[in-house]
């Protein structure tokens, strides 16, 4: 067999995501079955001490995983990220990140607790109305 991964963090967790193509070298492949794929478990961010945000660490991953949907100035219209100049709760935005939102895919997979609290904060402290 041949396995092909199609990836990019873009659409992690959406439906849009990561693909896998199968491809058997003598042309056929045979059917796929429940216990031939396996469950990924999640991260939490409930039960861990992460200590005080990094804005610097929430910037980079701002700049990384978030920048192309909701843009350089955080008024979202890319990719159709919503505009963040009105959060203005770092728990509320951790939510969101962890567990996604309308469009929004959940990033519980993709980042580690301590990176959504990063960019969560960051978030808040860069394009909130009310700083």
């Amino acid at each position: 067999y041949v396995v092909a991964l199609s990836a990019g963090n873009l659409l992690i967790g959406s439906a849009h995501g990561d693909s896998v193509w199968l491809f058997g070298l003598d042309g056929t492949l045979g059917p796929a079955n429940a216990n031939d794929t396996g469950v990924v478990a999640t991260r939490s961010t409930s039960a861990v001490d992460i200590g005080e945000p990094n804005l610097a660490a929430g910037r980079e991953t701002y700049r990384q995983t978030c920048l192309p949907c909701h843009g350089e100035d955080g008024r979202g219209g890319h990719g159709g990220g919503a505009s963040l100049t009105d959060v203005a709760d770092v728990a509320a935005v951790m939510r969101t990140v962890t567990d996604g939102q309308n469009n929004m895919p959940a990033f519980s997979t993709a980042l580690s607790a301590k990176q959504i609290m990063d960019v969560s904060a960051y978030v808040v402290e860069e394009f909130s109305n009310d700083h």
